[in-house]
């Protein structure tokens, strides 16, 4: 149990996150996560506060870094690194926090800058914070309406620069985007910025372990559970749902007994699109941390009793050990094995023993160019030249993964990503090269298990993207394959 200290400063404590992720690479779910459970006797709106503060500056930071040059007489990128990111975090404030007063941002700001031996630069930072504060004061006179959309704020801040940065895109990735869904673009970069509003998304994973409606109807009733929009069923019959306070439901028996998988709606697609009979045999390739894999085999235990298990294979013990413990938590021990294996090697089916599969799922190693909502620092991880490594880790998967189906069984591709060289195109690829052709059948299955959310998909030359902005998700990629038989 960690001991209480008499206060914490919360914006230091983000200070030293951010320093972290943009100095020392660090991942910033991850540094959150650490962070969080050292000071969980931290009242709810304070971790709020530095979770916020954290996601949003550095999804914002090209765009604040934008700001801040328009002010200051010094480049950002010739500022010390804890002069920079203190800017960025006080900028954030200044613009997207209302709840926050000025004179805390600025006060606090300086405090902080001569508590970490900055003194003979406090008067630096607070100039150039007072001299955002006054800009957007100037703006939101000229343009009221613009108070409405950070976006919009942005826009009349920064009049010259291009699209990318009021985005806080990197320029390669907006092009892309821009590129692929000329009509779209402006409602997926929105999509990402709104991600917050997105409740967490559960998957009850039934197992036959008995009836647990009235439970679940308990749950609804004291507001811990929404059933999902993309639900089109009963209580009875949904499998996703909302839930606005996953801590609260993490406290109930329901949850700590493994009926729930927090699992985005994009990543439930997978398991909904499989075509799932009684017999078949499963394999999912780099799958930790497991929730396809546990999806399908819940699915499959429903249909037969006596399933062969799922088998779920990824690179390493130290992948692989996630898949471990989720097995456990889920009560999967009997349907779900496991396999240390690198998916770019042949060899697979020798080493397990088997024939070919029923069903593959290739949910393979991405750019993660659908997921900039959840994780921020992708946007100043990724660099052009990854995607065409990228690319070409995933035609080796999936030079080895063509053989692992059986005539006639499906293969299914999937990535979190929005990049069609990931995507579409990488599908024409291996359709050229093997024997595989798309199931035509996939497109009303998908417009079926997206149900009340109104939404088809967007249907590209090989499978289906799922686009921020259309639906209540994360950007996503799906193309459902079928082998087919020698004459």
């Amino acid at each position: 149990m960690n001991e209480q200290p008499k206060s914490t400063d919360l914006r230091a404590t983000a200070l030293d996150i951010l320093t972290e992720v943009t100095q020392n690479g660090g991942f910033l779910n991850c540094l959150l996560r650490q962070v969080l459970d050292k000071y969980a006797y931290l009242d709810r709106r304070d971790r709020a506060f530095i979770s916020r503060l954290c996601i949003g500056t550095v999804e914002r930071m090209i765009t604040l870094d934008a700001c801040i040059d328009s002010v200051s007489k010094v480049p950002v990128r010739k500022m010390k690194p804890f002069i920079r990111n203190l800017l960025r975090l006080s900028t954030y404030q200044i613009y997207e926090m209302d709840s926050v007063k000025e004179y805390a941002i600025c006060d606090e700001a300086v405090k902080l800058a001569k508590k970490r031996k900055f003194t003979p630069l406090a008067g630096f930072v607070n100039g150039v914070l007072r001299t955002l504060i006054r800009e957007r004061d100037r703006v939101l006179v000229e343009f009221p309406d613009s108070a409405e959309k950070p976006s919009e704020l942005y826009r009349k801040l920064l009049p010259e620069v291009p699209e990318h940065v009021i985005y806080g895109l990197p320029a390669f990735v907006y092009d892309l985007l821009t590129k692929a869904y000329p009509d779209r673009v402006k409602s997926i970069c929105e999509a990402f910025m709104d991600h917050g509003e997105l409740p967490t998304s559960v998957h009850l994973l039934r197992t036959d372990r008995g009836d647990v409606t009235g439970q679940i109807r308990d749950l609804i009733d004291r507001g811990i559970l929404a059933i999902h929009p993309c639900e089109n069923r009963s209580l009875e019959t949904a499998d996703m749902f909302i839930c606005p306070r996953l801590d609260v439901l993490m406290e109930e028996p329901i949850y700590r007994d493994g009926y729930f998988m927090v699992q985005d709606i994009s990543s439930a697609m997978v398991g909904r699109l499989l075509p799932i009979k009684s017999g078949d045999r499963i394999l999912e390739l780099c799958a930790s941390p497991g929730g396809k894999t546990f999806h399908a085999a819940d699915r499959l235990s429903r249909i037969d009793p006596d399933m062969h298990p799922v088998i779920a294979c990824d690179l390493s013990p130290e992948k692989t050990v996630r898949i471990e413990e989720n097995r456990a938590f889920y009560h999967m021990e009997d349907k779900v094995r496991i396999c240390v294996w690198d998916a770019t090697k042949p060899g697979l089916l020798d080493h397990l023993k088997q024939e070919p599969f029923d069903i593959v799922i290739a949910d393979v190693p991405c750019s993660g160019l659908g997921m900039l909502g959840n994780k921020p620092d992708i946007r100043h991880r990724l660099k052009a030249e990854d995607l065409k490594t990228l690319e070409a880790l995933q035609r080796e998967i999936l030079t080895q993964a063509a053989s692992y189906v059986k005539e006639g069984g499906t293969l299914l591709y999937s990535t979190c990503t929005l990049n069609p060289g990931e995507n579409a195109d990488q599908m024409r690829w291996f359709c050229e090269h093997f024997p595989y052709e798309e199931d035509e059948a996939s497109a009303s299955e998908l417009k079926d298990a997206l149900g009340g959310c109104g939404y088809e998909g967007y249907k590209e030359s090989h499978g289906f993207s799922l686009l921020p902005g259309d639906y209540p998700g994360e950007g996503f990629y799906l193309c459902r394959l079928t082998r087919k038989r020698s004459n």
